[in-house]
Parts: C-alpha cells; structure tokens; sequence
C-alpha cells in the first residue's frame, strides 16, 4: 500500500475509535467543521495542530486561526465551536489527551 493510502486508512481507523460526544470528538468534529485553505499566520493546518497539542492555553488562538483561515465563517463552525468547552482550555485539552491514550488502533 502506498504511503497515502496508509495515511488515510490510519485516519479512518483512528476516526471509527472515537466517540462524536467526547471531548476528543468535539475537538475533531471542529476540525472537520473549518477548512483550512490559507494559512493565515504563516502555519499549515499540521504547525497549527501540533502547536495546540503543546500549548493547550492557545485553544482559542487555535479556534481563531482555524475559522478565519478559509475567510468565511460557516453554520456547521459555529454549531462545532459551541460544543468546545473553551473556559478551562487546559482542562479540556487534559481530557482530551486521557481520552487519546485510551484509544487502541
């Protein structure tokens, strides 16, 4: 299997172990929600990502940048962005990151 594939069946799987009404299926359910098209802050989707997982207190920078960077604000981002319990981001992000090593692939 080529290299893309196995990227893309590694995500499906990853996906059918999540649970859409977890902490970790809001976050991904956000993700799916946006699309990033430009890269508003000089960041690819992955940097932006990979910055939130090491700093959890930008959770809203990282909302911020996700919805503004296609230029249009859509229904389906704020219905996601509703479920994101963003008043305690480094709560969320710790339950988030349990919710992970629970998940066998």
């Amino acid at each position: 299997m080529d290299k893309q594939k196995q990227v893309l069946a590694q995500t499906m799987s990853f996906l059918m172990s999540i649970r859409p009404e977890s902490n970790l299926g809001k976050l991904l359910n956000f993700c799916l929600a946006t699309k990033v098209e430009s890269e508003p802050t000089g960041k690819t989707a992955y940097e932006m990502a990979c910055d939130l997982l090491e700093h959890p207190n930008i959770l809203s920078d990282f909302i911020q940048e996700a919805m503004e960077s296609d230029g249009e604000y859509t229904p389906e981002e704020y219905v996601a962005l509703g479920e994101l319990p963003t008043q305690n981001p480094e709560e969320f992000m710790r339950k988030i990151l349990g919710e992970l090593d629970k998940i066998e692939l």
